[in-house]
């Protein structure tokens, strides 16, 4: 995709200008004020994209084992109810007996 500069959106607002004819318009008028971001800024962003994208990643790993986790607590929390609710059966049995 390219981008147009003011000046060319212009000349296509005016139709003087077929978006189709960019390119050939851009090799007899060269664009002068698109410069190309410097290497290092550019290394330095991709960088930071790399760094991010493994933050992101390891945030979620770090979900998946927490809601392992909560299952797993949840299945505990669950059988020790039923061992509790069983223990107090056995107690009033044992109380009324």
């Amino acid at each position: 995709m390219i981008k147009l500069t003011d000046q060319e959106k212009q000349l296509v607002k005016e139709g003087k200008l077929n978006p189709a004819d960019i390119m050939k318009h851009r090799e007899e008028n060269p664009v002068e004020d698109q410069k190309p971001a410097p290497k290092g800024e550019v290394e330095q962003i991709k960088q930071e994209i790399r760094e991010t994208n493994m933050m992101y990643k390891d945030s979620i790993q770090k979900n998946k084992d927490l809601y392992k986790e909560l299952e797993e607590n949840r299945k505990k929390k669950e059988a020790f109810r039923n061992k509790l609710a069983e223990l107090r059966k056995k107690k009033k049995e044992l109380m009324g007996a």
